[in-house]
């Protein structure tokens, strides 16, 4: 309120905010129309865990009021930031990283939840990307594709020893929870791992369920 007076008084002013996500902002324009004015608000600096924004007030009513955050370049940088962590090998900060953006009120999407999988997998934590994808996917965050599943399925495929068990659970679930039949976009990728481990029994088992979905081994399954 001190602020909005001095608004009147002495136009224009500007402060900086720490508004986290679109409520809060809303929020803020509700209370500066209350008192017969605009705070016309643009982005100054934009983190997964801190969107501050500078709020300028205006004296005339009818000008054009605040220019939100984009949700959408947020979780593209998140999802780059993501990635760089997971190349320095930090998975868990990748992990952080995702939960700031939720926490600001940006929920990921597909190409964050799959990279954050990805790097699970590549740093070794199986376990940490069955966590990510039970509270991203098995709780409604996000509705999952075929490219979520691929990644789960290759993690679990390319760990040593491979984890074949995790595989088929992941085939089914797919299936029967989700109604995502798996392609052969899927199915390459597993089999090349059967391949590379040695292991024909795997890999003839992998086109044991192809047959069963009805899919036909392409050049590369061979």
């Amino acid at each position: 309120l001190i602020f909005m007076s001095l608004c009147h008084r002495y136009p224009p002013i500007a402060l900086e905010y720490p508004a986290k996500g679109r409520r809060q902002a809303t929020r803020l324009q509700a209370l500066s129309a209350h008192h017969g004015m605009f705070a016309k608000m643009c982005t100054v600096n934009t983190t997964a865990s801190n969107v501050r924004c500078r709020f300028t007030a205006c004296a005339s009513v009818g000008e054009e009021a605040f220019t939100y955050v984009d949700p959408a370049r947020v979780r593209a940088d998140v999802t780059k930031r993501i990635v760089k962590l997971g190349n320095t090998n930090n998975p868990r900060e990748a992990l952080l990283a995702m939960e700031d953006m939720q926490r600001s009120g940006i929920d990921p999407d597909l190409k964050a939840v799959s990279a954050l999988l990805g790097v699970c997998f590549k740093c070794g934590e199986s376990e940490l990307a069955q966590k990510v994808y039970d509270e991203m996917v098995s709780k409604g965050t996000v509705e999952p594709d075929e490219i979520i599943f691929s990644t789960m399925l290759r993690g679990y495929a390319e760990n040593k020893p491979p984890q074949w068990k995790q595989v088929y659970g992941m085939l089914n679930n797919m299936k029967s929870k989700f109604g995502i039949c798996p392609t052969i976009t899927s199915f390459n990728p597993l089999l090349a791992i059967a391949v590379r481990s040695d292991d024909p029994e795997i890999a003839f088992k992998l086109i044991d369920l192809m047959a069963a979905s009805d899919l036909v081994p392409d050049e590369k399954s061979w």
